[in-house]
């Protein structure tokens, strides 16, 4: 997605506010929902290895989709960062020699987003992560060594949409087009962010669409890039401001993939925290900033000046 087009991230003429950006203390009460009590189960330690990849088990996948965002005459290197939890299972090979083909069970635990104009940073709730559905698709590697190839079916993610609108289609335009539903649960359409600290909340009907692919690093790990598509519809805001259209550039050279084996088999992290033999969206949540600080993914820093 290279041409410029118009998105509603509802941030837009906040530069003309008088104000310092600065570090917000956001107080989302449901945000930090899912993460644990206690993690110290987990290790980052790698167990025991074939060296080869095997699909089936709990992975992690971690997205970064970078953008350019231009905003009241200012520039930001916006960045989304997810968080998915993904079971794969083999289901025979493939159609063509030395092609392993698998299923994907796809869950996002949760989305980060970087800070744009005047410092702020959109929050997604974690209600809105929670009421997302398992997403199955399809993956396949040719080869199990490091420098395999793995691909995957799109991911289309649906947010305040029933699954009635696809990939293709035009966004409802109006909260009364009966495509819209009230995905979170609070009574109004769409999904519910929040911006800043409490500054505003939107409500919004969105469409993310990633397309996947990637190399064997070793036998828990895989590293690439991706194709992103994003659509947005803004229905209402507490504010007139966070209404705003603004215009977001696709960056692909920014964008990128890992997906890593997380319960502890065949040379893989173990996040296995309460030692249930399961990896869930809370074990996700609470190893984050480890997983970080060890740069077992990494968040680039934004960088205005590669977009300009």
């Amino acid at each position: 997605m290279n041409a410029r087009r118009l998105l509603d991230v509802s941030l837009g003429s906040l530069a003309l506010m008088a104000c310092e950006a600065q570090r917000l203390n956001v107080s989302v009460p449901d945000r930090d929902a899912l993460i644990i009590a206690d993690a110290g189960a987990q290790t980052l330690d790698a167990g025991m290895t074939d060296g080869e990849l095997h699909a089936d088990g709990t992975w992690l996948l971690f997205i970064q989709d970078r953008y350019c965002l231009y905003a009241a005459g200012a520039v930001s290197d916006f960045m989304v960062w997810s968080w998915y939890l993904v079971n794969l299972s083999g289901e025979g090979p493939g159609a063509e020699m030395n092609q392993i083909y698998f299923q994907e069970r796809v869950k996002l635990c949760a989305q980060d987003q970087s800070p744009v104009t005047a410092g702020l940073v959109t929050y997604i709730p974690a209600a809105v992560t929670a009421a997302l559905p398992e997403r199955h698709l399809q993956g396949f590697l040719v080869g199990n060594l490091p420098g395999g190839r793995f691909l995957s079916t799109e991911l289309s993610e649906n947010w305040g949409l029933s699954d009635a609108v696809g990939p293709e289609d035009p966004l409802p335009e109006s909260a009364d087009d009966p495509r819209v539903i009230d995905q979170d649960g609070d009574g109004k359409p769409g999904v519910t962010m929040v911006i800043g600290n409490n500054f505003c909340t939107v409500q919004i009907a969105q469409r993310t669409r990633y397309r996947l692919s990637g190399e064997v690093v070793d036998s828990a790990r895989i590293e690439g890039t991706l194709w992103s598509d994003v659509s947005k519809s803004v229905f209402d805001a507490t504010l007139p401001l966070c209404k705003a259209e603004n215009q977001l550039d696709s960056r692909a050279d920014g964008n990128r993939m890992v997906m890593m084996r997380v319960d502890g088999k065949n040379g893989g992290t173990n996040l296995d925290a309460d030692g249930d033999g399961r990896i869930d969206c809370a074990e996700i949540m609470a190893a984050r900033e480890r997983l970080l600080e060890a740069e077992l993914v990494v968040k680039d820093a934004p960088n205005a000046a590669r977009c300009r």
